[in-house]
């Protein structure tokens, strides 16, 4: 999952408002995922997600409903949206570097937002 135009957003309104907005984010991540789901930062605006025992149909859902609570959180600085690929495994990759590239090869939604 990676924020769209977050460095934008970042050098429009500042680090606070871009630490809030990614705090925020975060807010959604705690309240949408369950126990077993597995959440990481990956890089400044990327985070990865596993979600174990859940199959594709599953994970499509989840990600527009997340995709859906994540672009209508109201903050003081505009909106954030947010782009997420997919892949499942065995069947996307068994390497896991394979397995992240092709998850940024194919977006679950096709367009991307910002602020």
């Amino acid at each position: 999952m990676d924020v769209d135009r977050f460095k934008d957003y970042n050098d429009t309104y500042g680090h606070p408002a871009a630490n809030l907005a990614l705090q925020e984010i975060a807010r959604v991540f705690r309240e949408s995922f369950r126990q077993t789901d597995i959440v990481a930062r990956y890089g400044g605006d990327e985070f990865a997600v596993i979600l174990p025992n859940t199959g594709k149909s599953e994970a499509e859902t989840i990600i527009l409903r997340l995709m859906r609570h994540i672009s209508g959180i109201r903050l003081p600085r505009g909106r954030v949206t947010v782009s997420i690929g997919m892949a499942t495994y065995p069947q996307s990759a068994r390497d896991i570097s394979v397995l992240v590239q092709f998850t940024e090869q194919r977006p679950v939604s096709g367009q991307k937002g910002g602020p």
